[in-house]
């Protein structure tokens, strides 16, 4: 398995990168990066705004960084660029946001069993009813989206394949907790 992580943003309302942001004493790149390690084979971040921070990140924790000159232009640019760094096929790729490193180790491998079980399904996880992040997606899906034109998304492209996604309820309410501000840490402080 592989993992894209999308790290590209700005952090407008964090007042930087979320990517840099620390929890616990850790960033929020290394504690996903953390849990990631066990359970994909190769990781790749995405980084845009602040770029060579990211990089330098990245180069600490050991996986490679690559760059999205388009960032500006929205997340969809850096999973494009994300899945294009790899040049293998691979059985399926995680696809994280870096604002959400509040999902637990046991729920990245729920999902990678998951998929193992059903490949060529798209693994969404579910916590109270609600769709959220990581995903998982099969080969043919990251074929998809790097052809795709620019004024599509990821939405629209799981919504044009959702006869191949696969719910996966989980006991995490981690899935669903972007860390937009600094406010929406301190409860895990």
């Amino acid at each position: 398995m592989a993992a894209v992580i999308l790290a590209a943003g700005q952090g407008k309302r964090f007042g930087g990168p979320k990517a840099l942001a620390r929890l616990r004493g850790e960033t929020f790149l290394g504690i996903i990066i953390r849990d990631l390690r066990t359970i994909a084979d190769d990781i790749v971040v995405v980084g845009g705004s602040e770029y060579e921070k990211i990089e330098s990140e990245c180069a600490r924790l050991g996986v490679r960084a690559v760059l999205n000159p388009d960032w500006p232009m929205g997340q969809f640019t850096s999973l494009k660029v994300g899945l294009s760094a790899f040049s293998n096929e691979c059985p399926g790729y995680f696809i994280i946001l870096v604002d959400h490193p509040l999902v637990q180790p046991e729920t990245y491998r729920m999902l990678k069993s998951n998929y193992l079980q059903n490949p060529n399904r798209i693994i969404v996880p579910i916590w109270g009813g609600k769709r959220g992040h990581p995903l998982i997606i099969p080969d043919f899906l990251k074929r998809q989206i790097i052809v795709s034109s620019g004024d599509t998304n990821l939405r629209e492209i799981l919504k044009n394949n959702n006869h191949q996604t696969l719910e996966v309820p989980v006991e995490d309410p981690g899935i669903l907790k972007d860390i937009d501000t600094i406010q929406d840490m301190e409860p895990f402080r």
